[in-house]
């Protein structure tokens, strides 16, 4: 994020850094997610979830997503 920190500053550089943390998940935590979804029988070979038609490896990175079936 360099460039943010050229041109605003290091304290918008260091507010967005702390609301990311709070909008994506770990990278622990998403590979955890999208290994339930790969073992799960609602998700297709273009990894969405047929119950709720979303792309998994987009949704599972974000905090304020859930699994349908509440695997995750």
């Amino acid at each position: 994020m360099g460039w943010l920190t050229d041109k605003f500053g290091q304290q918008a550089e260091t507010l967005v850094s702390k609301v990311q943390d709070k909008i994506v998940v770990s990278d622990e935590v998403h590979k955890d997610r999208l290994l339930l979804c790969e073992s799960c029988e609602h998700l297709t070979k273009l990894h969405v979830c047929r119950q709720c038609h979303c792309y998994m490896p987009l949704k599972t990175k974000f905090t304020i997503f859930t699994c349908p079936i509440k695997k995750w």
